[in-house]
């Protein structure tokens, strides 16, 4: 049984064969923005975290490949160790090197050595001697240094000699670009930068708009700009920045991907995690009360996780504690999908909430609140039944698991003939909730709230 999602596959020929999401036809929009605007300029594909970007974007690279685009990938979040962003960000164009551009590549390196810092100056001249490797070019690792020591970073003295420099940084990143692809633009995707350091995703941005915005490279920025717009004002520490404004300093084009399909990605979630090795079962299929469970559980799910607009990461998450839950049922036992389905829920995205049930420290009345809040968040209530009978099944198990510290149920009271009448109001009509919790305490169930609680903390063994 698979206790993580894992990087899906992504074939040459074919990058978005296994893809989910069916994203492909924006890749192809995509494609065709970086072909009408070949000159260069930075692009953002903002989309909020846990959507799916660093896939989607890693398909669309091997895309652009396929239609012979130069492409560079750079992961921000894993290189922001690196103490000088222009050294990163040149280590990445090296990718594009070859004997045709060595000596181009050579002379970028050269002229590096004069804007970047003296840790990334040491660090240059030990690239370039590996890199490199070419005595006629022996010269450019000295001569670099030479560059490096006039500090045009540590140790500016004129604003002209900078400007000098980066003009002549900017003309051979050019020429190596043209030669490097002469037909297209290259495509520099940048991911991940909105988790990095404040500090450094503001530097990665900066070196993008000063020094390498060349013709011929289009940035491409996969980002959260809520994030980065956190990320920004920690790095100039100051909540009255307004990052949106500065944001837009950088970036040419916006571009988002519509909402994915929650309902088609929790069933490729279910195809997934193995959910019909249990739930699919010969027995479970044969047997009438258990028959309905598994379509009953995905259809709650689908629904749950929609209404709630959570994120592909955090379906992930629930999916994969949901499996491990079912794992610790018996062939036999009554899985109960909308109790487990919602506790599990409440203690990913809730947790202070799901301590409060699991400790029988919330009313009856605050938690028939708390059901209603996740299921009535949108007018036309879908799955109603099954909601109904979570409902029910999640106040009349509590209710039974209160009973050992309060002698009252707190869930029916007297009315005026001495009928029991249920004490809470609901959303939903009130009479056939009342039937449906009295159906659910009538019934004989093979499991307690108590018990489906360990099971979720991971307190009994899983067969």
């Amino acid at each position: 049984m698979k206790v993580r999602h894992h990087d899906i596959e992504i074939p040459k020929d074919n990058p978005f064969e296994h893809c989910k999401l069916n994203r492909r036809p924006y890749a192809e929009v995509l494609a065709d923005i970086v072909s009408t605007y070949a000159e260069g300029f930075v692009l953002a594909v903002n989309n909020p975290w846990g959507t799916g970007k660093t896939t989607f974007m890693k398909m669309w690279e091997q895309h652009l490949k396929n239609q012979d685009f130069k492409t560079l990938y750079f992961n921000a979040w894993e290189n922001d160790f690196e103490p000088d962003v222009l050294v990163a960000l040149i280590s990445e164009l090296e990718e594009l090197s070859s004997e045709k551009t060595k000596e181009s590549f050579g002379e970028i390196v050269k002229k590096a050595g004069g804007l970047a810092t003296q840790v990334g100056q040491a660090f240059l001249k030990k690239f370039v001697e590996r890199q490199i490797g070419d005595e006629a070019l022996e010269d450019i690792a000295n001569g670099m240094i030479d560059e490096g020591a006039k500090g045009l970073r540590a140790h500016i003295d004129s604003y002209k000699k900078r400007k000098e420099g980066l003009e002549g940084f900017r003309e051979k990143l050019y020429e190596f670009v043209e030669k490097a692809s002469p037909d297209k633009p290259v495509v520099f995707i940048i991911d991940e930068l909105d988790r990095c350091r404040p500090s450094y995703a503001v530097e990665v941005l900066e070196e993008i708009k000063h020094v390498f915005s060349v013709r011929g490279i289009v940035f491409v920025l996969s980002i959260d700009k809520e994030q980065l717009g956190h990320a920004v004002r920690g790095a100039y520490g100051s909540d009255q920045i307004d990052a949106d404004e500065y944001l837009k300093r950088f970036i040419d084009l916006e571009y988002q991907m519509p909402k994915p399909s929650i309902p088609q990605f929790v069933k490729y979630l279910f195809a997934y995690y193995g959910y019909s090795d249990f739930l699919g079962s010969q027995m479970r299929q044969s047997n009438q009360a258990l028959y309905h469970e598994g379509q009953t559980l995905l259809q709650l799910a689908s629904d749950l996780f929609e209404i709630n607009e959570l994120t592909l990461r955090q379906i992930e998450k629930i999916m994969c504690h949901l499996r491990l839950v079912l794992e610790s049922h018996g062939e036999y036992d009554n899985l109960y999908p909308g109790p487990i389905l919602f506790l599990i829920f409440w203690k990913h995205l809730d947790e202070e909430n799901y301590k409060l049930i699991s400790t029988s420290s919330i009313s009856l009345k605050d938690l028939n609140s708390k059901i209603e809040q996740l299921i009535f968040k949108r007018r036309e209530v879908p799955r109603r039944d099954y909601y109904l009978q979570a409902q029910s099944q999640i106040l009349a198990f509590y209710s039974h698991f209160r009973k050992t510290k309060f002698s009252d149920s707190e869930l029916f009271e007297d009315d005026n003939d001495g009928n029991k009448t249920l004490s809470i109001s609901t959303k939903f009509d009130y009479l056939l909730l009342q039937e449906s919790v009295i159906n659910t305490l009538n019934f004989h169930y093979s499991i307690s709230l108590g018990q489906i609680i360990d099971k979720i903390d991971m307190l009994e063994p899983i067969d």
